[in-house]
């Protein structure tokens, strides 16, 4: 079962970014201008890595989501 564990939104409130937990896992889920755009998955990542790579998504420190790793 998934658990949703925070949201990270961009300023203008477009972008969002959703950390989500899964069997001990955990990946986000991107959206870009209100739509879904697609997951990451972070296998060996803790979530605090995984929290702090979200809020930067929506901050706008990765302007291309295509850049983002």
């Amino acid at each position: 079962m998934k658990n949703k564990l925070s949201e990270y939104y961009s300023d203008d409130m477009t972008n969002k970014a959703v950390v989500v937990e899964h069997e001990g896992r955990y990946s986000i889920d991107f959206y870009e201008n209100n739509s879904y755009n697609h997951t990451i998955m972070y296998n060996d990542k803790s979530l605090h890595y995984v929290e702090d790579a979200a809020e930067n998504y929506a901050l706008g420190i990765f302007k291309n989501i295509k850049d983002f790793k």
